[in-house]
């Protein structure tokens, strides 16, 4: 029966990368403005340091706890003991952001992490404090990524956008054209999260590109085109070819559902444990190719040694099996992502409420600090520990992007609370180079996917169409056929396009 699913979309997430992007957002002010402040960062956090009493909660994910141990080092000795660590589970910003962060921004992080894409929600809802652009003199490369409309949200962490990684035994030479994995996943062996659509994505983006004529601005439209009354429409849905690619997707992930493969029907059919089994299944080579990010570069790495725990020359050998290169084509066409990456932002509604005799000075002395921190946090100075430890490569100008063994942890896949012991790893010949040639790799072809990839739009609702394609979506078995889940997803879209539109 052909099922079509209505929803109500909160206002969350997506963003846009673009520094030409006009957002609707509510006008705000810092809890004080350092704009005319002539003291540098430093001097400014010194000077006020003992105008606020209390601690600078800092958010973290629990793999990049290096990192911030490192930033902390880097603080002078009297202002180590103000920050407080605030550990999030791996892979849970996204979520402490949309039930943590949305829900009590007053009792929230001082200063946390943010996917790009999910700023959108953060500005609207103004709870990020703007960062004078003098701040962010160390990431001319990046700073726009965190600019919407003319002011600044956060400070760069990394550049990122998904790529493939592979099997050498496989695919020796690298992949060219997915349109036979495509069609035979199970045979082939290719699996990916595309009912994510920060994965899905990759299979329209170059389809856009190529119907607005190589227009990338146009490409990036093709989602959602906002005129000149700031009413918003979604181009893509009614075009033929866009129609027909999204029932190829649904054809796919129908295969990888139908199919006799347990993981496979796994990736397919849960939302919580895809990404888990398609990094396991990486690592013992019952996946040969697929479609991530580079934060899954640690735990990819945990699951090789976890699973040749008792022979690290095997770890090695399998380590050295494989790599990564920028997205392929489908069927002739270039998989596009959109430009991407993290920041750090600081929390509005909560350094607002800093506690001291002069509540004024409190404020910005705390503001002075978390700024000056975050700073430190995301520099080329902490960069390694950065693509090391969390897959995350800086954004810092002059950034290292090397891994240093040395310094690498890995949390235990089964256990996130433990780390795994690298002595015998690490004794075994081959193990630091297969290490490097695989950070190394995946490193190049981020940053050449990334010369390539489009500017995300200004989505009809901070959620993006992620739900309409998701979790209302093609993560249900529950269609009849890639018709069924078409006509659900137009109106899906339709729904959403319509919450935008409707008068506030």
């Amino acid at each position: 029966m052909n099922k079509i699913k209505k929803f109500i979309m909160p206002v969350s997430a997506l963003t846009i990368l673009s520094a030409s992007l006009a957002i609707a957002c509510t006008n705000q002010s810092n809890p004080s403005d350092p704009i005319n402040d002539t003291r540098d960062l430093k001097t400014k956090a010194t000077e006020t340091l003992n105008d606020w009493t209390g601690k600078l909660t800092v958010a973290y994910e629990t793999n990049w706890k290096p990192a911030l141990d490192l930033a902390i080092s880097k603080l002078p000795e009297a202002m180590q003991n103000r920050i407080q660590l605030i550990p999030i589970d791996t892979e849970q910003s996204v979520n402490y952001i949309q039930n943590t962060v949305y829900n009590s921004a007053l009792t929230s992080a001082d200063v946390f992490a943010s996917p790009l894409d999910r700023f959108q929600g953060l500005v609207e809802r103004n709870i990020v404090t703007v960062i004078p652009e003098n701040y962010l003199s160390n990431y001319s490369q990046q700073r726009d990524s965190v600019k919407i409309q003319d002011k600044y949200y956060a400070y760069p962490l990394n550049t990122e956008s998904v790529i493939a990684y592979y099997n050498k035994d496989v695919y020796a030479n690298g992949i060219s054209d997915i349109k036979d994995e495509i069609a035979n996943p199970i045979d082939k062996k290719f699996a990916f999260q595309a009912a994510n659509l920060w994965h899905g994505s990759t299979l329209f983006n170059g389809l856009f590109k190529t119907i607005n004529n190589d227009d990338l601005t146009k490409a990036t439209n093709f989602w959602a085109t906002w005129d000149a009354q700031n009413k918003v429409s979604a181009p893509f849905i009614t075009n033929e070819k866009v129609q027909a690619r999204v029932k190829e997707i649904y054809d796919y992930y129908d295969r990888l559902r139908k199919g006799n493969n347990e993981k496979y029907k796994q990736i397919a059919n849960s939302k919580m444990q895809r990404e888990k089994v398609i990094i396991e299944s990486l690592a013992d080579n019952s996946i040969s190719l697929t479609i991530e990010g580079p934060p899954i570069l640690p735990r990819l790495v945990g699951f090789v040694l976890k699973q040749n725990d008792s022979n690290p020359a095997k770890a090695v050998e399998i380590l050295n099996k494989l790599s990564a290169q920028k997205l392929p084509k489908y069927n002739g066409e270039q998989m596009l992502h959109f430009k991407a990456g993290w920041g750090y932002a600081l929390n509005r509604v909560s350094l607002a409420n800093a506690s001291g005799s002069d509540k004024a000075k409190a404020t910005d002395g705390k503001l002075a600090f978390a700024n000056y921190f975050t700073q430190i946090l995301t520099s080329k100075e902490i960069s390694s520990a950065w693509i090391t430890n969390a897959g995350k490569i800086s954004a810092a100008d002059d950034a290292t992007r090397e891994v240093d063994v040395k310094v690498l942890k890995i949390e235990d896949p089964q256990d996130p609370r433990k780390t795994i012991d690298l002595t015998k790893f690490i004794a075994q010949s081959g193990f630091e180079n297969a290490i490097k040639n695989l950070y190394s790799g995946v490193v190049k072809a981020v940053l050449e996917q990334t010369n390539e990839n489009i500017n995300q739009p200004k989505w009809p609702t901070a959620e993006g169409y992620w739900k309409a394609w998701d979790d209302h979506g093609l993560i249900k078995s529950d269609y009849a056929d890639s018709n069924a889940f078409l006509e659900a997803f137009k109106a899906n879209v339709k729904t959403q396009v319509d919450e935008a539109n409707r008068p506030k």
